[in-house]
């Protein structure tokens, strides 16, 4: 009886919580009620990007599990969906994009005891990492699809050239993993294992251990990465039925 009535406070002072952040926002103007009235008259634009929103937050979080698989972390999808919408609410509602990242990890810590912290961080950070791979690659394909009229006008090659030096980092990304049990690489993780006696430096080492061991399954690296392509390009999509 307590421990149901706990659970029914719990779930008012969510809800609550969740009110009072609406109702701040619209208070303060940054929620403009009307503006989301005309979008919601809209009933195509509307129920297309909202499938197009779902059908990424749907992808985002599958990716986000095969990153977990890759650090021998297994959870069903149902699990996934469930700690990813409480992960979207808090990324959409409290001040910072990271936040709902950080609620994604402190519940699957919080539910699966004796689990190692450095595997989950990673996931999640990688996984973030992954979105904006994503979003570098979304960005710079126009560069090949419309090279010469970028290259043209001074305004987009000056772009260009920034995004041209981000693409160049995600496959030095890349080859760094699929490298780093190759010989100089290798030895210079060697070189650091003194760290290992001391509490920062083990953590540091751990976390490098998570990253560079996707290098065992390379596949859920491309895989997620076509997920993140896929993810910003169903944005795009939303930004033009929106536009409309």
């Amino acid at each position: 009886m307590k421990r149901r009535a706990i659970s029914y406070l719990k779930l008012f002072f969510k809800f609550a919580f969740a009110f009072g952040i609406l109702f701040y926002m619209v208070q303060s103007g940054r929620l403009d009620l009307r503006v989301v009235r005309e979008g919601f008259s809209n009933g195509p634009a509307l129920m297309g990007s909202t499938a197009l929103v779902f059908l990424a937050l749907l992808m985002s979080l599958y990716r986000w599990g095969l990153l977990m698989r890759g650090q021998g972390i297994e959870f069903s999808y149902p699990q996934l969906l469930r700690y990813g919408m409480i992960g979207a609410f808090f990324n959409t509602t409290m001040p910072g994009a990271v936040s709902g990242d950080l609620i994604k990890a402190w519940y699957v810590l919080s539910e699966r005891k004796g689990q190692r912290k450095t595997p989950v961080l990673t996931s999640v950070l990688l996984d973030r990492v992954m979105g904006v791979f994503g979003l570098i690659i979304v960005s710079a394909s126009p560069l090949v699809i419309f090279g010469s009229t970028v290259w043209a006008v001074p305004a987009l090659r000056a772009v260009a050239l920034p995004m041209l030096g981000c693409f160049a980092g995600v496959v030095v990304f890349f080859a760094y993993v699929m490298l780093s049990g190759w010989g100089p690489i290798a030895a210079l993780r060697r070189l650091a294992e003194p760290l290992q006696d001391y509490k920062i430096g083990a953590l540091l080492l751990q976390a490098y251990d998570a990253w560079v061991g996707y290098r065992k399954e390379p596949m859920i690296l491309v895989q997620a990465l076509f997920l993140s392509v896929l993810n910003f390009l169903c944005m795009v999509g939303v930004g033009l039925l929106c536009g409309n």
